[in-house]
C-alpha cells in the first residue's frame, strides 16, 4: 500500500507459493510468485527468482484457475491498517494468509524493505497511473537528490 496525499493505494498483490513440500513460500527458496488481478483471480503466469516463467505451478496447478478467497477482505484489511501506520511509513508491504475459515490473517508488515522486485515483474509499473506524481514528490522532497542535482548544475 502507498499513502499518497491522504489516499491509500493498493499498488500490487502477489501470491507466493513454495515448491516440492517446502514450508516457506519465498522465491529465494525455490518458490514462485504470481500476480493477483483486482477480482482476486491469479494471473496466467508466475515467476521464480531468476524471472523464469511458469504457466502452471511446478506441482501442476494452473495459476489462473485459482481465486483468492475473500480477496476483497484482504484489500479492506490492508487499506484500514495502512491508515493507522502512515506515520511510520507511507509505503508498506503486507504479508497475509487465508485462514481455514477463509478470512485474511495478518502475518507481518514491512516498512523498510518491502520487496518491490517481486511485484514489478508480474504486475508492471508499481505506481501505475500515479508514477509521474510519485516521482515528482520524491524529487521535490529528497534532500539527497536535490543536493546531487544542484551539484551537477
Amino acid at each position: 500500500t502507498l499513502d499518497f496525499h491522504g489516499t491509500i493505494y493498493v499498488l500490487s498483490s502477489i501470491m507466493r507459493t513454495g515448491n516440492n513440500g517446502s514450508r516457506v513460500d519465498n522465491c529465494y527458496s525455490g518458490g514462485v510468485f504470481c500476480g493477483i488481478k483486482p477480482n482476486g483471480q491469479l494471473k496466467n503466469v508466475a515467476y521464480d527468482t531468476f524471472a523464469n516463467i511458469y504457466n502452471k505451478h511446478p506441482q501442476g496447478t494452473v495459476f489462473e484457475s485459482v481465486t483468492i478467497p475473500n480477496y476483497d477482505e484482504c484489500i479492506n484489511l490492508v487499506t484500514m491498517l495502512a491508515k493507522r501506520f502512515c506515520s511510520i511509513s507511507r509505503l508498506i508491504s503486507w504479508d497475509l494468509a487465508i485462514g481455514e475459515d477463509g478470512h485474511p490473517i495478518l502475518i507481518e508488515f514491512n516498512v523498510s524493505c518491502g520487496g518491490l522486485d517481486v511485484h514489478q515483474l508480474p504486475n508492471g509499473p508499481i505506481f501505475g497511473d500515479i508514477t509521474e506524481d510519485v516521482l515528482k514528490d520524491v524529487f521535490k522532497n529528497s534532500y539527497t537528490l536535490n543536493s546531487i542535482l544542484k551539484s551537477m548544475q
